[in-house]
């Protein structure tokens, strides 16, 4: 299970960079990433957390504007891409493999293939696996995420990403931090 949930990992971390490369601009990608997260989604999970069940869509940026003059809305439309594609190279470059299949250090990418490697090589077994590490890797899947939201919101910081990234931990060992 846990194999698998690193392997899942990677791919949509995969199917980020794809999307961040090329600014969103290949709907083939964006249904890819959709489809991955909805085999990775646990709608039963979500509801028993009190989260919808499904993702909730939203525009907030249309929504203000359409308050505001056509001059307005233009400017901010203009303004909120031009932010938009400086987060998209952000997240490009957080997540981005090498054209050699060499990763950056901090890639989750590359960290989500050092877990995987670290689990097959020491076994799944429940036996094997410390509770703590894989606590642990949770948790700082969770923060990576949600720095993804971050990132991509206009309003929020730039360098969330980066900054989960750099507290992010590997596998050492047998599963100790």
């Amino acid at each position: 299970m846990l194999s698998e949930w690193f392997v899942g990992e990677a791919e949509l971390w995969r199917c980020v960079e794809r999307i961040a490369s090329n600014q969103g601009r290949n709907r083939r990608d964006r249904e890819r990433l959709l489809q991955r997260v909805r085999e990775v989604a646990d709608r039963r999970l979500l509801v028993r957390c009190g989260l919808p069940s499904r993702l909730p869509e939203m525009d907030d940026l249309l929504d203000e504007a359409a308050w505001d003059t056509v001059d307005g809305v233009q400017e901010r439309i203009r303004s909120f891409e031009e932010t938009f594609e400086k987060r998209l190279s952000a997240l490009s470059l957080a997540v981005a493999v090498g054209a050699n299949g060499s990763a950056n250090r901090l890639s989750p990418i590359r960290l989500s293939t050092q877990w995987l490697a670290a689990v097959r090589q020491n076994g799944a077994s429940a036996a094997v696996v410390k509770q703590a590490a894989a606590q642990q890797a949770c948790s700082d899947y969770e923060t990576a995420w949600r720095a993804v939201r971050e990132l991509l919101d206009p309003d929020q910081s730039a360098t969330a990403l980066s900054d989960a990234l750099q507290r992010f931990h590997v596998p050492q060992g047998r599963y100790s931090l």
